[in-house]
């Protein structure tokens, strides 16, 4: 588990996990960094559109305060970031299509849609 916060834990916007294939491989981070790789070949965006990085970080937010409607609030991650946390593993999943969205577009979830890729 991990946090964005600044230099206050306490006050946290975003809390994320960390995602790992269950085998231990690189094989996803590989695919995601190649397809990032093709995108900026193809001037579809710029290494400067993904923080100046050429990997993707592959995670999942568990909470993000960031874009909740009203005053901005933050959350207390001290726990959950210490070594008494008991959360290893969130959980498993089937990973069966690549879904490619256009972030900040305008749909009622904030993403189009842009295509999808199977995996299996």
């Amino acid at each position: 588990i991990n946090a964005e916060y600044g230099d206050d834990p306490s006050a946290a916007h975003v809390l994320y996990s960390e995602v790992h294939l269950a085998d231990g491989s690189p094989r996803l981070q590989e695919l995601v960094d190649g397809c990032l790789e093709a995108f900026v070949e193809a001037g579809l965006m710029s290494y400067k559109d993904n923080y100046q990085s050429k990997s993707v970080k592959l995670h999942c937010t568990l909470v993000n305060t960031r874009w909740k409607p009203g005053p901005r609030e933050t959350i207390d991650v001290r726990e959950m970031l210490g070594e008494g946390w008991p959360v290893k593993e969130l959980g498993r999943c089937v990973l069966d299509k690549l879904v490619l969205n256009e972030m900040m577009s305008c749909r009622e979830n904030g993403y189009v849609n842009v295509t999808s890729v199977p995996l299996v």
